[in-house]
């Protein structure tokens, strides 16, 4: 299994989603949509900030 980084949603991260970072900072996360046509040959991605205030 390859390390994960720490902000990655995962079954082996346990880390609360509401938190401050290692910096100190509140954390902020921004959920990723990955559409590929293989076939095709082309793709997209798309990535918005859930819940900035």
């Amino acid at each position: 299994m390859r390390e994960q980084p720490e902000p990655c949603v995962t079954p082996e991260n346990d880390l609360p989603m509401r938190r401050t970072g290692r910096a100190g900072r509140r954390c902020h996360w921004f959920p990723e949509i990955h559409l590929v046509d293989e076939e095709s040959g082309f793709g997209g991605f798309c990535e918005q900030p859930l819940g900035v205030a």
